[in-house]
């Protein structure tokens, strides 16, 4: 059997499957929208579940299997031609008799795009009409990979994408030439060194509860508890027993759109080379990163914006620094933010959020006798005041340290300019109550080609996605400190090293 007869075998092997799994979720909606609830319904309900996760399973290994052999396919026939060009007349092998070597089980690799397989000029085709049956056929294997491995995932440690930072702010619609991708433009050659702009992460909505995104409607609607049942002792028999009445009302989240832009000239599009999708989509994603987690953190509530941490209402402000911040009151706040989030939530905080130069200046102090207070795990902890595990890497969701018993996180994008100071911040909360919707894994899916530059032959690359973002369920499960100076040079202000 060649590798196309395989192929075209297991590809009616996934249909199937295919099939057979959208029927179980149509018995499985069905039973959903009876009424009553009857146990044989229930029973066979998870027997569908069951076999639709054991169905997945089959489906993805057959996927990975088809997607190889394509690669496998395309790079064979690469070899056959430049066998041809070095070598007319050579006789092809026979696939049959060829020993067979499982390569990266996607569409779209740093490999196909060296043998002229782009994703990026693939969309550019197909939406301006220049696509072939192969482009298409490609985006429609790349699309099955996503829905069924989940791929483009983000990466928890350093919000990295395929090896390329993610994170990223926004950015000024500019445009690209030909010139603006330098050394992408053929003769392409040295492209592992070429460097992409540097982000600040979103480490703070990395570590957020994560929820998919329903599919449609501009807000969310989550009911929240405002007054609670009550209990007590009954008096004596035949009493009254306590009562209160329980009151809810509706937490409204906003649905916002977080987009980025970049304005290319048609040749750098058609002409450009293969790997410009890698460095521009990466610019675009990498912005995309920085402003979702902006959002997460200052967003306003307002003009499209989400309502961010530090301007959720009911939130705990630690009282303000009555002068320039020490070690001694710093660690005090620490304990009162402690404090206070366990006393309202009634559940302990896991984590702290601050800027990097808040832990730079931490791990700078010293005592009397110019010990370290932040030393590393290995040599603490006697004479700690926190301990750190090693040279500190933002952007990334990993803990640059530990103080009090909780992981410190860095993010870049928590304010520096906050107050009369001007001051940084530092949150102290229970990431289990800050929830994050975003479509699919969080990447900037939505990619669209308009030609709003006709006269002068560019086109405008749109990328965006959709978030909702809330802490207003449980606000005293967050606490700041800083920001609330009332006197300039007091608090956490810029810190000298």
């Amino acid at each position: 059997m060649t590798l196309e007869q395989l192929i075209a075998q297991l590809r009616g092997q996934v249909a199937a499957k295919l099939e057979n799994r959208a029927n179980m979720t149509d018995e499985l909606a069905a039973i959903r929208a009876k009424d009553a609830v009857d146990p044989a319904d229930e029973a066979k309900a998870e027997q569908l579940r069951t076999a639709k996760t054991a169905l997945d399973g089959e489906i993805s290994a057959l996927n990975d299997r088809v997607v190889s052999l394509e690669t496998e396919l395309a790079a064979d026939q690469a070899a056959q031609r430049l066998q041809s060009e070095r070598t007319p007349g050579a006789k092809p092998p026979k696939y049959d008799q060829v020993a067979r070597v499982e390569t990266e089980p996607r569409v779209y690799t740093a490999h196909t795009a060296k043998s002229g397989t782009s994703f990026f000029s693939d969309l550019y085709r197909d939406q301006t009409g220049r696509g072939d049956s192969q482009s298409r056929d490609r985006l429609a294997r790349h699309q099955r990979e996503v829905e069924v491995h989940g791929e483009n995932r983000i990466q928890s440690r350093g919000g990295e994408y395929e090896g390329l930072e993610l994170a990223g702010g926004p950015q000024q619609i500019r445009a690209m030439t030909t010139s603006s991708v330098g050394s992408l433009v053929p003769p392409q050659y040295l492209l592992e060194l070429a460097a992409p702009i540097a982000r600040a992460g979103r480490p703070t909505a990395n570590v957020a509860v994560h929820l998919p995104l329903p599919e449609q409607g501009m807000t969310l609607t989550v009911p929240r508890g405002t007054t609670g049942a009550t209990a007590g002792v009954q008096a004596s028999q035949n009493t009254a027993p306590s009562q209160t009445d329980g009151a809810w009302t509706d937490l409204t989240i906003p649905v916002g759109t977080v987009a980025g832009s970049a304005k290319l000239s048609r040749q750098t599009l058609e002409r450009g080379g293969v790997d410009v999708d890698t460095l521009v989509f990466t610019d675009i994603a990498g912005a995309h990163g920085v402003a979702v987690d902006g959002q997460v953190l200052s967003g306003t509530g307002s003009a499209g914006q989400v309502l961010g941490l530090l301007n959720t209402a009911g939130i705990t402000q630690m009282s303000a620094f009555t002068a320039a911040v020490s070690i001694p009151t710093l660690y005090s706040k620490l304990a009162g933010a402690i404090a206070a989030v366990g006393g309202g939530r009634y559940l302990a905080p896991d984590t702290v959020i601050a800027h990097v130069r808040r832990w730079g200046w931490l791990t700078s102090q010293m005592d009397s006798t110019n010990r370290p207070l932040v030393v590393p795990r290995a040599c603490g902890p006697l004479n700690a005041l926190g301990v750190w595990d090693g040279p500190l890497d933002p952007p990334s969701t990993a803990a640059a340290g530990e103080i009090q018993g909780l992981p410190w996180i860095t993010d870049a994008s928590v304010p520096t300019a906050v107050g009369t100071g001007p001051e940084d911040q530092v949150i102290v909360g229970r990431r289990a109550d800050w929830l994050l919707w975003e479509e699919g894994d969080g990447m900037p899916r939505q990619l669209k080609f308009e030609a709003n530059g006709a006269d002068t032959m560019s086109v405008l690359l749109l990328s965006y996605s959709y978030i909702a973002f809330t802490a207003g369920r449980y606000p005293l499960a967050t606490a700041v400190i800083g920001g609330n100076a009332g006197s300039a040079g007091f608090g956490l202000v810029a810190p000298t090293f």
